[in-house]
């Protein structure tokens, strides 16, 4: 009959689930940022749009130009010779717009914004914002929503519009703000000019990009222990989620039955918190958990830095071969999604190990002497036994009910990648008849399960001739 117990040995679907979902939130995040890059901001250049070429003007020389300047847009305003920085956009060797300027200590005011007439409507508008968000953005930029050049717009629209780069209104006249951000942003937020740089270029600051977002995303950040990281809280949680299954298992076949049902569970309860605490409070257990999760760490860095190289090389392909962006954003898509299956079951596997470590500590620390293995029933889709079992997986099977020291246990589990077995104690008074504990038994079941497979610890296990005695 399938039990729970058959369905999820270790009792952790729950944990693993939370843990994958926070996983593919991480890997979405990053493909919608990585399409934004592509497709929105073209930082490649690989869609057909006019080249467009900023430059910034100080005072001094925006009074050389300015004669020259004046009959492209001028004529549309009322623009005065001010103090200030003036901010040219220039498509196909036209100026079409400007961003005028007035800093000041700790803060700019953004005075005029426009684009000429016949170019509005084509996304000149956002580029100009993002240059001066780019240079201007450590600083706080306010500015006033005013439509008085151009009737056509109304101070609604002017708002929703300065809104998209973090404006926000501070009175009804159309007053706004924007909040200054740290400055080591500052070269994520323009990527637009990527498309001018030379070919090499462009790559030094895509992997730049890349290293940037695998790291907020997935890794951790400078100066954070793995094991307070958001993966490695998730160690934590499984590998004393296996100290308490190791408690559950072996002091329950052991309860007193001097005690009625609600004392003794009174009793346990007691002498379980202290269990818990005594064998996570010691340096040990932290180590161990420390080294767990940098073992997860590593693992989901490689992920990431495989997926950074293949996007590199995609995005060259693409170049190379003068696709669309949405072209080479469908097979990014993919390549995305690949890794992140890879990434889910590396976790996944991470977490069985922990909780198995765990239930190998706590035992330890009970003075158990050998531990059984609980064979992987949930993911073998092999069929059904005759008693209408989950089958095990032909890597699993031959390891079923093997009786092992706890030290020949270490590092067996999890057999491969999603596996969900788990440790048992033995010589609880449990049946025998099952069990395997003849050393030359076990060599060969360890043996049929290995079949050449020498990346797995239990390839290379010793298994000592000394046996420990059923107990009565």
């Amino acid at each position: 009959m399938m039990t729970l117990l058959n369905l999820d040995p270790t009792r952790t679907t729950m944990l693993r689930r939370r843990l994958n979902s926070a996983l593919v939130a991480r890997f979405n995040m990053f493909k919608k940022d990585l399409r934004k890059l592509l497709i929105e901001d073209d930082a490649f250049g690989l869609s057909n749009r006019p080249t467009v070429i900023f430059n910034w003007s100080d005072k001094a020389r925006r009074k050389s130009l300015e004669t020259r300047r004046r009959n492209a847009l001028i004529k549309h305003s009322k623009f005065k010779q001010r103090d200030g920085e003036r901010h040219d956009i220039h498509a196909n060797g036209k100026n079409i717009g400007f961003a005028f300027i007035k800093p000041s200590k700790g803060e700019v005011f953004l005075d005029d914004l426009r684009v000429i007439p016949k170019e509005q409507g084509k996304g000149f508008g956002n580029l100009l914002m993002k240059r001066v968000v780019s240079k201007y953005g450590h600083k706080r930029i306010t500015l006033k929503a005013s439509p008085h050049y151009d009737k056509r717009l109304d101070q609604k629209a002017l708002i929703k519009f300065y809104s998209k780069f973090g404006f926000s209104v501070k009175d009804s006249e159309g007053r706004m703000e924007r909040k200054p951000t740290p400055t080591h942003n500052s070269s994520i937020v323009l990527n637009d000019n990527w498309r001018y740089l030379p070919e090499e270029r462009r790559l030094q600051e895509l992997k730049k990009w890349l290293r940037f977002k695998t790291g907020q995303l997935f890794l951790k950040h400078e100066n954070d222990d793995s094991a307070r990281s958001w993966l490695g809280s998730y160690i934590n949680q499984v590998y004393q989620r296996g100290l308490k299954r190791a408690w559950d298992d072996w002091k329950r076949p052991t309860q007193s039955l001097m005690m009625s049902k609600e004392q003794a569970g009174i009793f346990e309860r007691g002498r379980m918190s202290e269990f818990m605490r005594q064998s996570f409070g010691g340096p040990t257990p932290v180590e161990r958990v420390q080294v767990l999760a940098t073992r997860a760490f590593n693992d989901l860095e490689g992920v990431t830095d495989s997926m950074s190289k293949q996007i590199t090389r995609t995005l060259i392909d693409g170049m190379a071969n003068g696709l669309n962006p949405r072209e080479v954003g469908v097979e990014l898509n993919k390549l995305v999604d690949g890794h992140k299956r890879r990434g889910s079951a590396i976790a996944r596997t991470e977490m069985i190990r922990g909780f198995n470590e765990g239930a190998l500590d706590g035992l330890d620390n009970l003075g158990a002497t050998s531990v059984g293995i609980m064979v992987e029933w949930s993911v073998s889709g092999l069929g059904m036994t005759k008693k209408g079992n989950p089958s095990p997986c032909e890597k699993c099977a031959p390891l079923a009910n093997l009786v092992l020291k706890i030290e020949e246990a270490r590092g067996l589990l999890p057999r491969h990648p999603n596996c969900m077995c788990s440790f048992i104690p033995a010589n609880v008074g449990e049946k025998t008849s099952s069990q395997i504990r003849d050393a030359k038994r076990i060599r060969a079941a360890i043996k049929r399960s290995a079949r050449g497979d020498t990346r797995w610890l239990g390839a290379r296990k010793k298994i000592s001739a000394r046996r420990p005695k059923v107990e009565q």
